[in-house]
């Protein structure tokens, strides 16, 4: 049985590597980390942004507060904007958005 380099970096993953997938394929030795970026399994919320104009903004990541550069389940925060936060995993992007209530607005003003 033939192993695929996906099962061979398993150790990447968090889970224990199979010793019976070999590391060597082909005379060449196989790479423990994986190629694609691994998609977090944890639903990610953004429940909140604190903006800063001055760069020191904090969002709210499913309960934790994060800043530009922390990392949050094998996602970077590249940027925190005031309605969104943008993570960043490999060369593949996320864009969280905060969603507003039409209750939660204030209500217009009629003259």
């Amino acid at each position: 049985m033939a192993a695929s380099s996906e099962q061979a970096a398993s150790a990447s993953t968090g889970e224990k590597r199979d010793p019976f997938v070999p590391l060597v394929k082909d005379g060449q030795i196989l790479s423990l980390l994986s190629k694609t970026p691994r998609v977090s399994s944890v639903p990610l919320t953004l429940g909140g942004i604190l903006w800063d104009p001055a760069g020191q903004s904090i969002a709210l990541i499913n309960e934790t507060e994060v800043r530009v550069g922390d990392t949050i389940y094998d996602y970077r925060v590249a940027e925190i904007r005031q309605d969104a936060v943008v993570l960043v995993q490999g060369d593949q992007s996320v864009v969280l958005q905060l969603l507003f209530d039409d209750a939660a607005k204030p209500p217009k003003r009629t003259p």
